[in-house]
């Protein structure tokens, strides 16, 4: 678990949500999403290169989230709706899929960081 001094780079706050099945009227299962919960993060935005043969480099954006060592965040969740925890205001409403999660300093599990694929 992560100490006060990490956590309080996590400025942000988003919704988790979880794929599930609901039933139709008719009893046929219709895939859904469900919140799973609305963890502390810190949403960071970076730039990458990547080499186009012909063209030099293209920038592309590569957006990461932190969250501490507890949260439950898998990589079928989706992330929506991140917003700034000191006012509320909506940052980006997403929704994010997660391309992959790693525990960072896996001895003391001090955070994890996923990587996110804006869904169009």
């Amino acid at each position: 678990m992560a100490g006060p001094l990490f956590k309080k780079h996590l400025i942000h706050q988003c919704i988790v949500q979880r794929p599930t099945t609901t039933q139709s009227a008719s009893g046929e299962p219709i895939p859904t999403w469900a919140a799973a919960g609305t963890p502390i993060c810190r949403y960071v935005q970076q730039n990458e290169q990547i080499a186009a043969p012909g063209i030099g480099f293209l920038m592309e954006q590569s957006d990461l989230m932190l969250f501490d060592s507890s949260v439950d965040v898998r990589e079928e969740d989706r992330i929506i709706t991140i917003t700034l925890r000191s006012s509320g205001a909506t940052v980006d409403a997403g929704p994010f899929s997660i391309e992959g999660a790693v525990l960072r300093n896996s001895t003391r599990a001090h955070h994890q960081s996923v990587r996110l694929r804006r869904v169009e």
